[in-house]
């Protein structure tokens, strides 16, 4: 882009914005701000989208922030560029090229970090890159960024929408009365996923309707976006569409699931397509749950023994395994649980769970597991809409059906029963 001689109309407003929002983020007074710099009322409009007529106020007020502005704007075209690039490797679902586009911006535009703009996207870039590959925490990235992403093109909004979205799903609860109620919502709206023409997000913006049990409404965008991936031949982009599909069609028409399940095999199992292993393991891993929520533990059985591999998903396979073992009397499998400590992705809640199976595993004493039921899983099963209640609800019957067992222990179990049943 051509070189400015004074800050456009357009660019004062994204300044004044940034300013404001840093200001308040270093904890900077407005009368500190605007001390030698510019009046009250001349800050007070950087809020109002309302530009001052001299460049000075706006160089002033960021140089008190430590940034600059660039006149010469010599990298617009390259971040637009990689912005765009980004956004495309990102709804491929290609994290090998995210990790590469990240990773060659930041060092790039690593001279331009005192220009506000430039840093702006230094800083969306640092964030997508920690979230995606780093495994950090980025609450005050996304506290920032809900605030001015809207100052930046509309490609790596996009992206910063998924990013935002996704580390809500995970760490926030949209269910009213939890803890981040308030804070989930206010940003779910402010993302606006409904109306995003980025497939990505109408994916996130499904994922949600799942969450909030709007299957139908769900069903819907699930099928227009896997018609795109189809005529496109997003093959990745297909996997997640049908491991959202496994989920949903339990809820709402069970008997469809063989149809998206040959779907997703034929590409697996296609030698000729390279497909990302994360989304092949996602996919796996929701058709085991469906058939296993269903009954069909032969058939959830083959896709756990896969999902096992997978150290996100060995926790909950494992469990489900050793519970079908146990059901289905076969222990062909040869499957051996490793101690709790040793398990690498683990919350606190599911130690509980798990442990429960490992001492079963190593033939503890039965008494000592039904206290165990009654005075650690029951408390953290939480409610009948918890997977771990048709864990328990299942491990409980099969307990029930052993009749050798001494009759003070099975009227505990009974008791543990009626629990069950009235959550």
């Amino acid at each position: 882009m051509a070189e400015e001689i004074v800050i456009s109309n357009k660019n004062k407003i994204r300044v004044g914005r940034l300013i404001r929002i840093y200001q308040k983020e270093m904890g900077i007074t407005l009368f500190d701000l605007i001390e030698n710099v510019c009046s009250r009322q001349v800050a007070t409009n950087f809020n109002k989208d309302i530009p001052a007529k001299n460049d000075e106020f706006y160089l002033g007020a960021l140089a008190k922030l430590g940034f600059n502005y660039n006149y010469r704007h010599d990298m617009d075209d390259y971040i637009l560029n990689q912005c765009r690039l980004l956004r495309d490797a990102v709804e491929w679902y290609d994290t090998k090229m995210m990790e590469k586009i990240c990773y060659e911006t930041i060092k790039r535009l690593e001279p331009y970090r005192k220009y506000i703009i430039e840093y702006e996207y230094i800083r969306a870039f640092e964030m997508i890159y920690k979230f995606s590959f780093v495994s950090v925490m980025v609450e005050e990235e996304i506290d920032h960024f809900i605030k001015s992403m809207q100052y930046l093109n509309q490609d790596i909004i996009d992206v910063l929408s998924n990013v935002i979205f996704k580390f809500c799903f995970k760490f926030y609860d949209f269910h009213e009365g939890s803890k981040t109620f308030f804070k989930a919502n206010f940003i779910f709206n402010t993302l606006n996923l409904k109306n995003s023409f980025y497939s990505v997000n109408q994916l996130n913006y499904a994922s949600y309707l799942l969450s909030v049990k709007y299957h139908i409404d769900s069903l819907k965008i699930l099928m227009k976006i896997d018609q795109e991936y189809s005529e496109k031949k997003n093959y990745n982009g297909l996997l997640l569409v049908y491991s959202k599909l496994f989920w949903l069609i339990g809820n709402i028409q069970e008997k469809s699931i063989e149809r998206y399940e040959d779907c997703f095999n034929d590409i697996v199992n296609n030698k000729d397509i390279k497909v990302n292993q994360e989304l092949v393991m996602q996919g796996r891993m929701n058709l085991a749950l469906n058939y296993f929520e269903n009954g069909y533990y032969l058939k959830s059985k083959k896709y756990f023994l896969e999902t096992i591999r997978f150290e996100k998903y060995y926790v909950k396979s494992a469990i489900c395994l050793k519970l079908i073992e146990y059901c289905e009397n076969d222990f062909t499998s040869d499957f051996v649980m490793l101690p709790v400590e040793n398990c690498k992705i683990i919350t606190e809640r599911e130690k509980v769970f798990y442990e429960y199976y490992y001492l079963k595993s190593m033939n503890d004493d039965f008494a000592r597991l039904i206290n165990y039921l009654d005075s650690y899983v029951l408390p953290n099963v939480e409610s009948h809409d918890s997977f771990y209640y048709i864990v328990f609800t299942n491990e409980i019957k099969l307990l029930l059906k052993d009749h050798n067992h001494h009759e003070v222990n099975r009227r505990k179990l009974m008791k543990i029963s009626d629990k069950f049943r009235k959550m």
